[in-house]
């Protein structure tokens, strides 16, 4: 929210950013240029990194370098994850710094999403159980809110005419609106952090509603993290879902078809051809002989 400028000091104007902080133009403008390097044609990465440096030792102030490793981490996640690495170095070191409560969701998705792909070699089931972590956290911090299970409808904002700026009737309107008012943004708020909660179950249900299923291990991991809440009844039933999904799309094991014996080369079927005639051969000569000695047999009893 944008609140008016004020002069501090010749600086200039004042901005309450996202993140919470009071910055000032010149930051405002340093942030948005290092965030816009992401849609730079042929971007180099290690350019934007040398960028963050330079804006680190600019601006010391915590809330200041909150944001910045925030949009480093971002322009990294959002460029295709070349390097997983940085982008958790750089989410893990911008959620020591006060941040927005949306900003700190996104961290810890796009933590949980590098440590998927930093180490490719390593086993999934192990790249699986440290990428959950990140996820769970982010769940975590969601749990001060008392969020509603289901996102709640905006409520309608009444207008009244502010020409009249006194009197009984123009203060029971104003507190009418501001009520309103307030309960548009609470509704808008809450929202937000459910399309941040159901992204952070969808990540964990998708990580372990695949084979090699572990629904044991999520759910004493999400214990760990986040207690008794009834926000680890939500995460299982999600993780039940994908993994009916999974066995429903993996076809069944093919019944074995015994193969046909091997052709033989050439040089077996020759040698097989050869040794079958000479069966036959002596096949023969056998018979030849039974007939001829049963041919004189019967001479000699004449």
């Amino acid at each position: 929210m944008v609140r008016p400028c004020h002069l501090l000091l010749g600086i200039g104007c004042i901005f309450l950013s996202d993140g919470g902080g009071l910055v000032t133009q010149d930051f405002k403008s340093d942030l948005h240029t290092l965030a816009t390097m992401r849609k730079s044609r042929g971007m180099d990465l290690d350019a934007v990194d040398r960028r963050g440096e330079k804006l680190l030792e600019k601006y010391p102030d915590p809330k200041d370098q909150g944001q910045i490793y925030y949009t480093l981490a971002e322009v990294h996640a959002q460029s295709g994850m070349a390097h997983p690495e940085r982008v958790a170095e750089y989410a893990h070191k911008a959620l020591e710094h006060p941040l927005g409560p949306g900003q700190k969701e996104r961290l810890y998705v796009y933590w949980g999403d590098a440590l998927q792909l930093a180490n490719p070699k390593e086993a999934f089931p192990d790249r699986r159980r440290s990428a959950v972590r990140p996820y769970l956290e982010g769940l975590k911090a969601l749990l001060e809110y008392n969020l509603p299970d289901e996102p709640p409808e905006l409520p309608s904002v009444s207008r009244f005419d502010t020409g009249r700026s006194n009197g009984p009737e123009f203060e029971a309107l104003q507190r009418q609106y501001n009520q309103e008012w307030a309960a548009y943004e609470k509704a808008k708020f809450q929202r937000e952090m459910i399309m941040h909660r159901n992204v952070l179950i969808g990540q964990v249900a998708g990580l372990y509603g695949r084979k090699p299923y572990a629904k044991d291990e999520v759910e004493r991991l999400a214990r760990d993290t986040l207690g008794n809440s009834a926000l680890v009844s939500k995460l299982l039933a999600a993780v039940d879902v994908k993994m009916e999904a999974d066995a429903a799309r993996t076809p069944p094991s093919p019944v074995p078809i015994p193969s046909s014996p091997p052709k033989p080369t050439w040089r077996e079927a020759r040698w097989l051809w050869t040794l079958g005639s000479f069966v036959v051969l002596i096949a023969a000569g056998v018979v030849s002989v039974f007939f001829l000695m049963r041919k004189r047999n019967r001479e000699v009893d004449k």
